[in-house]
């Protein structure tokens, strides 16, 4: 019995590895290299085969997939189903993002600081994640 649901939590979270993964955008080569820069594939072979080292590694991996996603200025895919009962949902194109016009240093930086705002007050992005990005603008 125990073994089963060892093997249900296993195939069930690998599953919501490849989901939350397309669904980020994951792809070789999108953080720029290394072990956990991996596309959606190669997780859920990675997770259903080394689950115990492979999930812990996409949950590490997964807020610099979602860093990188905010940071290319895509939106968060609206919900699966669209509304409970099943009507048709049409969704708002999304809006354009400030790009910043000064090539200072000191002014671009402040532009993606208030780029990085905007997200988390949109809800693209969580404080803890906007507190790490700000950190990486100001270093």
């Amino acid at each position: 019995m125990l073994g089963i649901v060892i093997l249900l939590v296993v195939v069930a979270t690998s599953l919501w590895v490849v989901i939350d993964a397309s669904n980020l955008g994951a792809k070789k080569g999108k953080l720029g290299g290394g072990f956990l820069d991996m596309g959606p594939v190669s997780w859920l072979v990675g997770c259903l085969l080394l689950w115990i080292i492979c999930f812990p590694c996409y949950l590490v991996a997964r807020p610099r997939l979602i860093a990188a996603r905010a940071a290319a200025g895509s939106v968060p895919a609206p919900p699966a189903g669209g509304v409970p009962n099943g009507s048709a949902v049409s969704w708002p194109a999304p809006p354009p993002y400030p790009t910043p016009t000064v090539p200072a240093p000191l002014a671009s930086a402040a532009a993606e600081i208030e780029r990085l705002h905007e997200l988390r007050q949109s809800g693209v992005i969580s404080d803890d994640q906007y507190e790490a990005l700000k950190q990486r603008v100001l270093e």
